[in-house]
């Protein structure tokens, strides 16, 4: 959210031409998952990169993003600062257990 939220504002506003809704851009969105997940795989491999592997690390950045983005594009009725962080981390929750990845 950090680091997506304010690129897909900025990239959007900026070079934003296909619009997907109202007010947001398939530039927007797609640099809110490219940026999101590129934060998420530097964070993952500071903090867990010792017990998790590559593929696991780029697992969770990359759902955390994608849900992220999805989160972002569609939040109407609620914040999106409070609805991406939710579901972003929601869905590596259930990832995790799923697979039951060690953390």
């Amino acid at each position: 959210l950090g680091v997506g939220d304010p690129m897909a504002g900025l990239i959007g506003r900026k070079w934003g031409q296909v619009a997907l809704t109202r007010t947001r851009t398939l530039e927007g969105t797609l640099s809110f998952v490219v940026s999101s997940f590129l934060a998420g795989v530097l964070l993952l491999s500071l903090m867990a990169g010792a017990i998790l592997t590559t593929s696991a690390i780029a697992l969770l950045a990359g759902v955390a993003a994608v849900v992220g983005g999805f989160t972002e594009l569609f939040s109407r009725r609620l914040d999106d600062n409070f609805t991406i962080p939710i579901s972003a981390t929601a869905s590596v929750w259930v990832l995790v257990q799923l697979l039951g990845i060690p953390l």
